[in-house]
């Protein structure tokens, strides 16, 4: 068995369900953590910094799992997969909008749900990099335009000038971008 740093929690207010997901995780090498309610959830959110990914349940008592899924992406930005017992209102389809990266409809396999929780885990890492990529690109264009203008220099003299500043500090172009960015914001307050 190989051990994963990540924690999963699972959010699951039958307590058969809840228990069959949280050994299949644990078998699988995960630390999983378990909520009946999305309150519960909320707190156990707020106290374990390691957690990773949530298994939603969507017929949850009181908050519902699409008010949860809401809820974990404006203020967590984790991912989840939401467990349902059918589709026939559209509850995945809601749930996928709002930002559900795989589901599983009960009962399942439980052989299904590791190689779907380690897909969803890179998924998600992959999404991040792409993410901060696209930030540093932003940086570095927004940089380009602040030393053209304020030195007025070329974009390709803007640019060399960028990478050699990143290359003599031996630090990344986004990063040295970014400082661009904020001493020009500072300056111009």
């Amino acid at each position: 068995m190989n051990t994963h740093s990540e924690s999963i929690l699972v959010v699951e207010d039958d307590a058969i369900m809840q228990d069959i997901l949280c050994t299949t995780l644990s078998q699988a090498g995960w630390r999983c953590i378990s909520a009946y309610k999305a309150e519960e959830a909320l707190d156990k959110l707020n106290a374990e910094p390691d957690i990773a990914l949530l298994l939603i349940d969507l017929g949850l008592p009181g908050m519902s799992g699409l008010e949860l899924a809401a809820a974990v992406q404006k203020k967590y930005k984790l991912p989840f997969i939401v467990l349902t017992v059918d589709d026939e209102d559209g509850k995945v389809s809601d749930a996928i909008k709002a930002g559900a990266m795989s589901y599983l409809t009960k009962p399942f396999d439980t052989a299904q749900l590791p190689p779907i929780v380690r897909t969803t885990l890179a998924r998600h890492k992959d999404v991040r990099q792409l993410e901060s990529a696209l930030q540093a690109d932003r940086s570095v264009s927004v940089a380009i335009g602040i030393l053209m203008h304020s030195k007025a220099m070329s974009e390709q003299s803007a640019f060399n000038h960028l990478r050699q500043e990143a290359r003599a500090k031996r630090q990344a172009l986004g990063g040295v971008a970014q400082k661009i960015i904020k001493e020009f914001s500072s300056s111009e307050r």
